[in-house]
């Protein structure tokens, strides 16, 4: 699920407008005139699949293999940055679920079973950006004139989490939680680009 949005602003100062509006002609240069266009683009995260360790126990060679239990069992949420770890936890893992037997709302398979969560039935975090353009247009002759734009993509430089790893088991109870380490496709620090364009 995504929405995108997008849309143009031009700044009410200068001549004519609710600020400003009986500016000088070399103050109208400056403050006058100037544009706004953001693009909005926020969407629900990908899907990922469950499974846990000691799985390929069950069932040999490319069957695939997931744990028993309701995907809706197991909450999800993202957590704080870690700038020791450079992640962030997205959901407890239960502990060993193949060697310590059921964790809460799962358990593991019988033999040649290959468990009841099914493929991609959990969400990740979700993904949010903003590219914002400023722009103005400086007449010089006619219908000759220079357009000064400043793009910022990612302009709030919001950091967007990737899919964790889908092994909802571990092997020791102090890793117990499941984090993310990586970015989803199309995320990106902020970048400024400046550009002058000229327009007959």
């Amino acid at each position: 699920q995504q929405i995108v949005s997008y849309g143009t602003w031009q700044l009410p100062i200068g001549r004519n407008q609710h600020f400003l509006s009986k500016s000088p002609g070399w103050v109208d240069e400056v403050v006058g005139g100037w544009q706004i266009s953001p693009v909005v683009n926020w969407s629900s995260g990908l899907p990922f699949t469950l499974t846990y360790s000691g799985c390929g126990n069950n069932l040999p060679g490319e069957a695939p293999c997931y744990p028993n239990g309701p995907a809706t069992g197991l909450p999800t949420n993202v957590g704080s940055f870690s700038t020791t770890g450079h992640n962030r936890s997205f959901f407890q893992g239960f502990n060993n679920l193949y060697k310590n037997g059921p964790q809460g709302n799962f358990s593991a398979p019988g033999l040649d079973q290959i468990g009841t969560t099914g493929r991609n039935t959990k969400f990740g975090p979700n993904f949010f950006d903003t590219d914002m353009a400023v722009q103005k247009n400086f007449t010089i002759h006619e219908s000759l004139f220079a357009q000064f734009r400043l793009d910022a993509y990612n302009a709030f430089n919001h950091i967007n989490a990737g899919n964790p790893s889908g092994n909802a088991s571990t092997v020791n109870i102090d890793q117990g939680q499941v984090f993310i380490t990586s970015e989803p496709p199309g995320a990106k620090p902020r970048q400024l680009q400046l550009a002058v364009r000229f327009q007959f």
